[in-house]
């Protein structure tokens, strides 16, 4: 794809015909370029890119992703200095600018929004935000997992505070479940300190009884 940002994601599907049978398959891209492979029983005789012409849908895709994210860059920025109810503005404008959720930036938004709503303690509106990201999916598998995962992390913190150790076990081990390399991403935690973690590590120490 030419003429999109480096971080531009949209879904590719295709239509295989080989002699074993059709094969549908679709790639979830990033940028101009995306290698990919696909496995099939027989040989490939004929690909179809977008068999059902979705792409006619990705100018005003595209659009809408960029404005999003120009949105969320702020509303980030916001959050940093403690700005966080003109931030949640900023966030509600980025959901209402795609509401059909074609640029699949929903997942990342609802994680955002309950994240911000976790730091201010307001613990039912972050759980929501959180439930709904643990709904939705990105584009690529690896970005649906870690939301899910870190998202998981939050709700397992928040049972914590609210004194249910055994919810809190529960919200860990459905993290760890997963199963996915996306557990292992290092990031920094929001806490200020400079060491790295992962959403596995904190999901491993969440799951652990708690000793009296």
């Amino acid at each position: 794809m030419r003429n999109v940002p480096p971080e531009f994601q949209v879904r590719v599907e295709m239509h295989l015909e080989t002699t074993a049978g059709p094969v549908l398959h679709s790639v979830a891209t990033r940028g101009e370029v995306t290698p990919f492979t696909v496995a099939t029983q027989g040989a490939v005789t004929r690909v179809t890119l977008d068999p059902d012409k979705r792409i006619l849908r990705w100018t005003e895709t595209a659009r809408r992703y960029r404005s999003q994210r120009v949105l969320l860059a702020r509303a980030n920025d916001l959050v940093q200095t403690g700005q966080a109810a003109q931030a949640a503005q900023l966030y509600e404008q980025a959901l209402a600018l795609d509401a059909e959720n074609f640029s699949a930036n929903e997942q990342l938004i609802r994680f955002a929004l309950g994240r911000m709503y976790d730091r201010q303690k307001l613990a039912a509106r972050a759980w929501q935000e959180f439930s709904r990201a643990l709904e939705l999916a990105s584009l690529d598998p690896m970005e649906t997992d870690f939301y899910r995962a870190w998202s998981r992390v939050y709700r397992a913190r928040i049972e914590q505070r609210r004194g249910r150790p055994a919810a809190a076990r529960t919200e860990a081990e459905a993290g760890l479940a997963l199963k996915s390399p996306a557990l292992e991403t290092q990031v920094l935690p929001d806490d200020g300190s400079d060491r790295v973690t992962t959403a596995a590590a904190e999901l491993r120490v969440l799951a652990k009884p708690v000793r009296r």
